[in-house]
Order: structure tokens, then sequence, then C-alpha cells
């Protein structure tokens, strides 16, 4: 396989390719960045919008010669002619705008993306990723009105079509959605990521996920559906991916403090400190949030950490580490009959069910551009966790005659490691593009389910560890991958893109189950 692999590059590096180069820099008034400033290429397809820095960027641009542009109103217009040149990766361009000193006549500047309304689409190539062709939307968090502090769900996905919405709580601990009629609970349909990388329990065997990012935290989420995200894995749902904030790299610390109260106890308070010193860009944050719930027994208790450290060791090579933690504790009052819901639908006939996770990822990602068009992407990561079940989880329509509880205890133990190789290349005229990767996966789950404490704490212990009463086994479960897709680019306005996957799962059980049915009259 090392030998196949190594030919299949050895051959595209052969291929002869019009470079693509990243066009990047700042729009600039004295020391005051320049948002919304358009910059184009005249006489192409190829502009951007200086974000709230005054930054812009320009992807994939070949190799040639233009006339750059740099237009603001009430500022004097910049033209200015720019090579590009194949042995490029990145080429900064800043500018410098001059204030009119006499008033001239309106000019309208219309562009479809400029005001996405809080979505649009990906673009055919982005990084180490294709995404020609697929149904997929992503979600600009600063565009949007939302609830940040409270993770609300229906706010942040409703202008996507075609999905379905739980929500388990008032503060956003657990995120459940689902696609294409699947069922939404704990987003278990979906490949669930961060940064590109897995998030969730188990990725195969327990594909649940416990731990939803702080939206205070999140740039935009990237939503793949169906079998367009083929080189994601083997989901129905499709690719759910949120992709962090990043420090201000024009500055070395920026520090944002955020406090947010609300009905029925809601407190919540998110510190973030980011910025770039040197080849270091650095951000972290951490929220604490807590509330009491719009019903009885459905209080809770949460904490989440993260933080990311960026070696941009040239302008082809950048090295990440991240490290993610999260903690809560929360009663969970119980469902409800539908009499029960018609009497008084904010009533809780259980206050002995508690539900705590404790979540800890780990990843390195390495980012290599080897040439103007090669670029090689590799995402290493890591879980320890748990998720802890505690209560009378028998059918809800049964009186709790407060004997001892049930208790679920899972714990995880996961590693996972992708690779990625995208070459740019040429046929006629006509841009091409090819994704090789492959992906090893290894997951752990420790199970156990028997009697916990009577009483009405959150007192997670069981009553005979020794001697489970349902269950105690272990799942481990190991996967491979490899997978590859081509944009064959036929013209101007057509393209196709077939993709490949191989995948070898194996999952075994270890250990013991056991069912007991208590008869209650």
């Amino acid at each position: 396989m090392k030998k196949v692999i190594l030919s299949l590059v050895l051959i595209l590096c052969c291929h002869l390719a019009i470079s693509q180069v990243i066009i990047r820099g700042s729009v600039k008034s004295g020391k005051e960045g320049m948002p919304g400033a358009l910059v184009y290429l005249k006489e192409t397809n190829y502009q951007a919008i200086t974000n709230a820095r005054g930054n812009y960027e320009m992807v994939g641009v070949p190799a040639g010669n233009y006339r750059m542009v740099v237009f603001f109103t009430g500022f004097g217009t910049i033209q200015e002619e720019i090579e590009v040149r194949a042995d490029q990766a990145i080429l900064k361009k800043d500018f410098q705008l001059e204030e009119l000193s006499q008033e001239l006549e309106n000019v309208t500047i219309q562009d479809e993306r400029v005001n996405t309304f809080g979505v649009r689409r990906l673009n055919a190539i982005e990084g180490s990723n294709i995404f020609e062709g697929k149904k997929n939307e992503v979600i600009e968090l600063k565009d949007l009105a939302l609830n940040l502090a409270t993770n609300n769900s229906r706010q942040t996905y409703n202008k996507v079509p075609g999905l379905n919405i739980y929500e388990n709580d008032g503060a956003g601990l657990q995120l459940g959605i689902g696609a294409r009629g699947l069922d939404p609970n704990r987003t278990s349909h979906f490949n669930v990521r961060q940064n590109g990388y897995d998030i969730s329990a188990d990725a195969l065997g327990y594909p649940e996920s416990y731990y939803t990012p702080s939206l205070e935290g999140v740039e935009r989420i990237e939503v793949v559906r169906g079998a367009a995200s083929l080189q994601y894995g083997t989901q129905f749902g499709g690719l759910l991916n949120f992709q962090m904030k990043k420090g201000n790299p024009e500055k070395k610390a920026e520090v944002t403090l955020r406090n947010t109260v609300g009905s029925f106890g809601f407190f919540n308070t998110f510190s973030s400190l980011g910025g770039q010193v040197g080849k270091f860009n650095h951000y972290t944050f951490f929220q604490y949030k807590r509330g009491n719930g719009w019903r009885p027994n459905s209080g809770f208790d949460s904490k989440v950490a993260y933080t990311s450290l960026t070696f941009e060791a040239n302008e082809n090579l950048s090295i990440t580490g991240q490290y993610t933690y999260m903690d809560y504790l929360a009663q969970q009052p119980g469902g409800l009959t539908d009499a029960l819901f018609e009497e008084n639908a904010r009533q809780s006939i259980r206050e002995r069910n508690w539900f705590q996770v404790n979540w800890n990822l780990f990843s390195l990602l390495v980012d290599y551009k080897l040439s103007a068009k090669l670029r090689f992407n590799w995402r290493n990561f890591g879980l320890i966790g748990g998720r802890d079940a505690l209560g009378n989880l028998g059918r809800i329509d049964r009186v709790d005659t407060d004997d001892e509880r049930n208790l679920f205890v899972d714990d995880f133990k996961n590693f996972g490691s992708e690779a990625r190789l995208i070459y740019n290349y040429q046929i006629g005229k006509q841009e091409q593009a090819l994704l090789i990767g492959t992906r090893y996966y290894q997951g752990l789950t420790l199970r156990k389910q028997g009697l916990g404490q009577a009483g009405k704490e959150a007192d997670f212990r069981f009553l005979n560890p020794g001697d489970l009463e349902d269950s105690d086994y272990e799942f481990p479960g190991r996967n491979v991958a490899l997978f590859a897709e081509n944009v064959f680019n036929v013209g101007p306005n057509f393209s196709i893109t077939p993709g490949l996957r191989y995948e070898m799962i194996r999952t075994q059980a270890e250990g013991y189950y056991t069912q007991t049915t208590k008869y209650i009259l």
C-alpha cells in the first residue's frame, strides 16, 4: 500500500499546473482597519470584502498579471498592477486609503456575498477539503441575531432547510439535530467535528454528541449533508463542523468579557483572551453558566474551557495544539404523559434524576503547503470523557417508590488520525483538483449499569460495584479508511466530482449483560 500511495504522489507531482495563490492583506486609513472595503481583480470574478478588522483574502488565484482595485465610499479608489507568480504560495498586499476632499457622486456596489443573511455556501475548495457540487451551508454566527449564551439551536439552524431539531434543555448543553428525516437525538446521525476533528463519544460505535461547543467561541458552523459528506465517514446525516475563533492577528492580546442573566435563575459568564505574538497565534476562553430551568427539578451547572495555540513557522507551515474541557451536572425533570401534560405542562414527577458529563478533547493539527499546487493536512485527536445517568429511568407512568435508582456509567477513550493531500492541476484550460486521504480511528467504550444509591442527591456510586446487577462490558472498535475525490471542471459552469471511500470497521464486546424486570403494582 505504501508503494501505491508513493507512486500516486510522484505521478501527481509530475503534472504541469497553473499556480493557485492566496492573495491577502489589509485595507486601512491611517492605523484604522476599513471594514466593508471592496477588493477585486479587474475583469475577473475574484473579489473580497474586508472584515471587521479591515483584512481581506482571495483564494485560488491563478498565476498571471492583474489590475487590482480597492474601493470604499468616501475614499479615493486605488488601482495597482500586480503579478501573481507560479512560485508564490501567498501574495501579501496592504493598502492605505485617503479620504476624498470633495464630494463625489454616489456609487453603488452590489455583491450578493456582502450580506449573507447568516448563511452562505462553502467554496469549491477550502484548505484541504473539496466541497464542489455538495449540498452544504455555512452558518456565519456574526451575521445572525441569536442568543449565543444559551446555544439556542432553533435560532442557529433555522435557515438550514430540512433539519429536525430537539431542544433537551434551555441552556444548549446538548445539541440535537437530524437531517433527511433522521432522529435528531444527540445528533448521532451526523459526523460531529470541531476544527475538522471528531468530538462525539465514539464516531462509529457510539456516535452520540454529549459535548456542544459554546457558540460564543465559534466563528462559523459548516453543514455538509447526506452522501455529499463521503470524505468524512459513514453517517447518513452528513458532516457538522464547528470552526472555533482565532486570536486577533492585529493585537498581541484582546480580551472579551460578557455576562448574561435571564429568567429562571439563568446566569452566564464568558471570558476570552486572544491575539498574535510573533509567530504564535493564541485564543482561550472560559464559559460558566447555571440556571434553575423552566420546570421544577431541571437545574444545571456547566463549565466549558477551550485553548488553541498555533505556531506559524512560515507562510507554508503551521502547527496547532488545542484542548477542550467541559463538565456539567444537570437535574432532569422526566417526561410527562399526555394527561399530565394537559393538566400542567410545567410539572415534574421525577426529582431524583441526574445527568453528568465530563469531556476532555486533545488535538494536534499540521497544515503544510508543499508548493503552490500541493497541500498536506494532518489531524491527530483524542478524547477522554464520560457520561453518567442516575435516577428512576423506567416508564414515566409508574410511581417513583424512592427505592435504589438505576445508574448508567459510560467512559470513553478514543484516538484518531486523519491525513489529506490535495493537488491542483490542469487539463486543457480547465483547472482540476484531486484529494486523497486516509484515516485511522480507535475507540473504546466502557459501559456499566446497575443499582445506584437511594435518595435524591447526585450520588453517582454503584450500590454493588463488584457485582453489577445489569451489565459490565468493554466495547472496543477500530476503523481504517481510504478515500479519494477529484473535481473535473468540464467548463466554466459544469463540473463532475466522483469520489471513492473504503472502510474497514471492526467492533466487538467483552463482558456480561443481564436484564432485570421489576413489576410495580
